[in-house]
C-alpha cells in the first residue's frame, strides 16, 4: 500500500447551538429517509472496481493514531480532524488494529469483513468514562453512494458527538431529511440534496423530523459531489471532558470531474462560514489548513 496522505475536514461554525465496541463489520444505516438518494450502487466504475479503506478521526479525545488492515499502514500519525486518503486492500475478512502514534500503545484490534468493490471508511470514535479513561469506540462505513448529476450534491450525515442524543438532520428550506432518528455511532444513507449553499439543520428527534433545532452548519456544496459530514464535540460543554462545543464537520467523498470521470481521493470540501475556534484547546489539536 502506498504511504497516505492527509486531508483535512473542513468545519461549520454553527449559526445556532441551543442546551437542549468493535467496528465488527459495516454498519447498517438507519432506516432510508424521504426524500432519498438513488438506490446505492457499487460506488466504482470499470476502471476504479476495488475495495478500499480510509480513516477518517473525529475524536478529541483519541490522540493522534496509526491504522493498520492485515499490519499494512492505512493511516499513519492521524489526528483530530484529518482523514486519510483510501488505499486499496482485497475484500473478505481483514484484521484491523489502531495504535497509538506516539506510544505505539495498541489500543484496538479486530476482524471485520470488506465488500467487493466498495469503499469503506474507519471512523476513529471514542468517549471518556466516569473514572476519566477513554473509551475507544471505532466505527466501520460502506461508503455506499451513488455519484449524482452537476445539479446535485449526494451528503450522508454520522453521528461521532457523545453526548447528543438521538437527531433527525434536515436542509433548511426544504422537505429533505438527510438523517432520521440517528443514535451515536450511526449513519445515515446519503441522500441527494441541490448544490450551493446548504444549511443543515441537526434537530432533536421527533417522529414528523421537525423537533427542536439544535445546531445549523452552512456548507457550499458542488454539483456532482459525494460529502460525508460529521457530528463532533458535545452539546453540554460544562460537563464535557474537553472544551469543544457540537459542531458538524465535513469530507469530500468522491466527485465527478470535468471529463466526467469519478474520483474517490478524499479532498477537503464545502465553503464554511468562519473557522472555529474551541475556547480550548480539545486533545488532539486541529491543525491549521
Amino acid at each position: 500500500m502506498s504511504s497516505n496522505r492527509l486531508q483535512k475536514l473542513l468545519v461549520a461554525v454553527l449559526v445556532t447551538v441551543l442546551v437542549a465496541g468493535g467496528i465488527g463489520g459495516v454498519v447498517t444505516a438507519q432506516e432510508t429517509p424521504t426524500p432519498e438518494a438513488e438506490t446505492p450502487t457499487e460506488n466504482v466504475t470499470e476502471a476504479e472496481n476495488r475495495t478500499q479503506v480510509r480513516a477518517v478521526h473525529v475524536s478529541p479525545v483519541v490522540p493522534s493514531v496509526d491504522v493498520f488492515v492485515d499490519d499494512e499502514p492505512i493511516a499513519q500519525n492521524l489526528s483530530f480532524l484529518e482523514a486519510s486518503e483510501y488505499e486499496q486492500v482485497e475484500p473478505g475478512d481483514r484484521d484491523f488494529r489502531i495504535d497509538v502514534n506516539e506510544t505505539e500503545e495498541n489500543i484496538f484490534e479486530t476482524n471485520a469483513s470488506l465488500r467487493e468493490n466498495i469503499s469503506h471508511t474507519v471512523v476513529v470514535v471514542g468517549t471518556v468514562t466516569d473514572n476519566e479513561t477513554v473509551d475507544f469506540q471505532p466505527v466501520l462505513l460502506g461508503d455506499e453512494y451513488v455519484v449524482p448529476d452537476e445539479n446535485n450534491a449526494s451528503v450522508r450525515f454520522v453521528h461521532t458527538a457523545p453526548d447528543v442524543e438521538a437527531v433527525d438532520v434536515t436542509v433548511q428550506g426544504s422537505d429533505t431529511v438527510v438523517a432520521d432518528n440517528l443514535t451515536f455511532r450511526d449513519d445515515s444513507p446519503y441522500v441527494n440534496v441541490p448544490a450551493g449553499n446548504v444549511t443543515l439543520e441537526v434537530r432533536e428527534e421527533e417522529a414528523d423530523n421537525q423537533g427542536d433545532v439544535i445546531a445549523t452548519a452552512n456548507f457550499t456544496l458542488a454539483g456532482g459531489t459525494v460529502y460525508s459530514t460529521f457530528g463532533i464535540g458535545y452539546q453540554d460543554v460544562d460537563d464535557a471532558p474537553v472544551n469543544l462545543s457540537f459542531d458538524v464537520a465535513i469530507i469530500r467523498d468522491a466527485g465527478r470531474e470535468a471529463d466526467g470521470n469519478v474520483t474517490v481521493t478524499p479532498t477537503p470540501a464545502g465553503t464554511p462560514t468562519a473557522t472555529p475556534t474551541p475556547t480550548e484547546t480539545p486533545v488532539a489539536t486541529p491543525e491549521e489548513g
